[in-house]
This record gives C-alpha cells, sequence and structure tokens, in this order.
C-alpha cells in the first residue's frame, strides 16, 4: 500500500504540469491613449503586457519558444512580440494569442494539439492559426486550450488526461477543437480542470475535482469528472488555477473550492481541500491566482493578498506566509492584477509593477533574483 508521502508526490507533479492558466481580467479602462495597458498576464516564468491600441509584450522564460519571437532564448526586456492583439492566455510552455479579427494563434509547444489547428507536432517558435475562428475570448492552462465564440459556443483542445476537456477521458489528446457547450459567457482552465460560466450564472466545472479518501487511512486520490456539472450559481467572474477554484458571484463576495496551498485566505485551520464552494471576502472587482498565493482587487480599488511568499510575491517587505486576507499597502490603488507562480503584478496609475520572483527577468533585466518590494517594469518602445 502505497503512503501519503507517494500520493503527495503525485499531487505535486500533477500541480506543476498544470499551471498555469491566467484568466484575462476585464479591460482597464484607466487612462487615454494608445499607450493604456488593458490587460497584463503573470505566467510561470514569462510576464506579457498589451496595450490599447493591440501592440503585444512579452518577457522571461522562453524554452519552447512560448514568448513567440522565433528564438528559445529567454527574452530579459518586455519586448513588442505582435500587433493588432485584443488578448492573451498562456499555458505552461504555449501561448495563446487571440487577435482583433477574431483569428487565434498558438506559439510554442504543441505536443497534445493545443493549438487547435490540427497537428500535434511538438513546437514552433512562430504562430500558428488555429481552426477556431471568430472568438471572443480565450484560455489556456497546462496544455489545453478554450475558445469561446461569439455566439457563445466554447471549443476545447489539447490534453484531456483528467477529462478538463468535458469530453470522454479516454481520449487521452485533442488535436482538433471539439465543441463542449453552448449559451456560455466566460472559460477559464488551468490544466488539471476547467470552469465554464453560463450566460444565466451557473459555473460548470470539468476535471479534476474533489479529493476522495481511500477505504484505507493512508491513501487518497483524486476523482475525475468528464461530464460538466454545476458547482454554484450567481456567478459573473470565474478563475482556475492548479486544483484552485474562484468564483465572484453577482453580489460581489468572493468563494472558493478545490484544493487549499493556503491561497483561499480562510484561515491557518482551513482545510487543504475545499469540497464545497466557501465565502472568503465582499466587495471584490476582480481576482487572480498564482500556484501559491492570490490577490483581489476591492470596490474603493486596494489590492488585497494572501497565501504563500517564498519569493515575496505578497509585496509585504518579507517573505513570511499570509492565511489570511490583508491589504497590500505597498500596491496602492490598483486598475490591474494578475498573479504568477511566485510573482505579481499589479498596474497602478497607467504604470506596471511587478514583486517576488525574478529567476528568468519576468520583473526585471537585473539579476537579482527576487523582489520583496515593487519593482517598476517599462516596455521598449
Amino acid at each position: 500500500m502505497k503512503n501519503k508521502s507517494f500520493y503527495f508526490w503525485i499531487f505535486f507533479t500533477i500541480l506543476y504540469s498544470c499551471t498555469d492558466e491566467i484568466n484575462p481580467l476585464p479591460p482597464n479602462d484607466e487612462g487615454e491613449g494608445d499607450d493604456q495597458i488593458v490587460q497584463i498576464l503573470a505566467g510561470e516564468y514569462n510576464s506579457f503586457f498589451l496595450k490599447d491600441n493591440g501592440d503585444l509584450y512579452a518577457v522571461g522564460e522562453n524554452s519552447s519558444g512560448q514568448l513567440g519571437n522565433n528564438s528559445t532564448e529567454d527574452i530579459t526586456t518586455p519586448t513588442k512580440i505582435m500587433s493588432d492583439v485584443k488578448e492573451v492566455a498562456s499555458g505552461i510552455a504555449h501561448t495563446l494569442i487571440l487577435k482583433k479579427d477574431g483569428t487565434v494563434w498558438g506559439v510554442g509547444s504543441n505536443h497534445s494539439g493545443q493549438f487547435g489547428d490540427g497537428t500535434d507536432f511538438n513546437s514552433s517558435l512562430i504562430p500558428v492559426k488555429s481552426k477556431v475562428e471568430n472568438v471572443k475570448t480565450i484560455s489556456a492552462g497546462g496544455s489545453t486550450s478554450f475558445f469561446l465564440t461569439e455566439d457563445g459556443k466554447l471549443w476545447g483542445t489539447g490534453r484531456n488526461d483528467y477529462g478538463q476537456l468535458g469530453i470522454p477521458d479516454d481520449i487521452y489528446n485533442k488535436k482538433t477543437p471539439a465543441l463542449i457547450s453552448e449559451d456560455v459567457s466566460d472559460v477559464s482552465n488551468s490544466g488539471s480542470h476547467t470552469l465554464f460560466l453560463k450566460t444565466n450564472g451557473d459555473t460548470y466545472k470539468m476535471g479534476i475535482d474533489t479529493l476522495v479518501e481511500g477505504v484505507n487511512e493512508d491513501e487518497y486520490t483524486y476523482k475525475l469528472v468528464s461530464h460538466p456539472y454545476v458547482i454554484e450559481r450567481d456567478v459573473r467572474n470565474i478563475y482556475a488555477n492548479g486544483l484552485a477554484s474562484m468564483m465572484i458571484k453577482n453580489d460581489n463576495t468572493l468563494w472558493v473550492r478545490g484544493y487549499n496551498t493556503r491561497c483561499f485566505g480562510l484561515g491557518p485551520d482551513a482545510p487543504i481541500d475545499v469540497k464545497k464552494s466557501t465565502y472568503v471576502i465582499s466587495d471584490i472587482l476582480q481576482v487572480s491566482t498564482g500556484l501559491f498565493h492570490s490577490m483581489v482587487i476591492k470596490s474603493d480599488s486596494t489590492v488585497w493578498v494572501t497565501g504563500l511568499n517564498f519569493d515575496g510575491q505578497l509585496g509585504i517587505e518579507d517573505t513570511t506566509m499570509r492565511t489570511n486576507v490583508f491589504i497590500a499597502s505597498n500596491f496602492g490603488k490598483a486598475s490591474l492584477i494578475s498573479a504568477g507562480d511566485g510573482y505579481s503584478l499589479f498596474v497602478k496609475d497607467g504604470k506596471i509593477w511587478g514583486v517576488g520572483d525574478n529567476s528568468h527577468h519576468q520583473l526585471s533585466p537585473s539579476e537579482q533574483q527576487k523582489f520583496t518590494e515593487p519593482v517598476l517594469i517599462e516596455l521598449e518602445d
């Protein structure tokens, strides 16, 4: 009989392989002109920044060519990689780029067919066009991709070993996009599980679900669900990362469920596996969660954080874990947030700031490995 230490090893293998999807945040209405930042995206070891004029910038780790600059060398300063972009999403080693004409382009790793172009070749250093068009929004996580079209249809492609595409889990990889559902308004995919939001406010989940205890005390596994089922109602925003699910309801309250890597803000005595949707905090406009920490913006534009802090990603000038949600005074009042793996991005007064891990220069060209206080990020002209 395998003991719990073995299963924890399996769990963290799953966790690292499935991170990280960064669910696109609502458009930023701060500032005017072509230099306005409308999206920031903190990934595993790379960052993306999108301007209102459609210029997309990237920086950081690039071993699979996922930054789309026809290279596998890391980029140490934010560099423009594409124009006419509406939105960007990143998986563990691939990037999806939604252009303003409704087409989607994939770059980086494609070993599971996550580009959705009908192939599963290993990788591409230049963007490849997906088969799905007229796309409204996108989501990428692990080696899986989703495309939500303007008519409310949700399409999925790529890895499906946990049933995260919402189709039978004996179909391991899907290289041509499959229709998952209709009447959908949003989608968020972590690579291990997927959330999608219907137009009536119902949130559906598929993929790795709750912890299931074994017959013996020293064993457990995870329940896999390949058929989407409702986990919450009256929701306006969803967010999946790792094995965690977060939802903002229409009354602006934040609710969480799934595996709690101390990113839920439920306090030191909270269970590791939160099996039912649980209330955290109210008056929330935005939420973003990384592998081990979370950020929210409240209605007064203040940023509140919680979770592990080993790289200083909470921006509190130390590396001490916090298990309750508290205000990050160093962030000031922000208009956009994005939590990555060990680091955080935010926009304040029209400028981009970052804090935490800098091992691949995702925050700064400096050789400093981590920042416990926010550092200004400037884009190339």
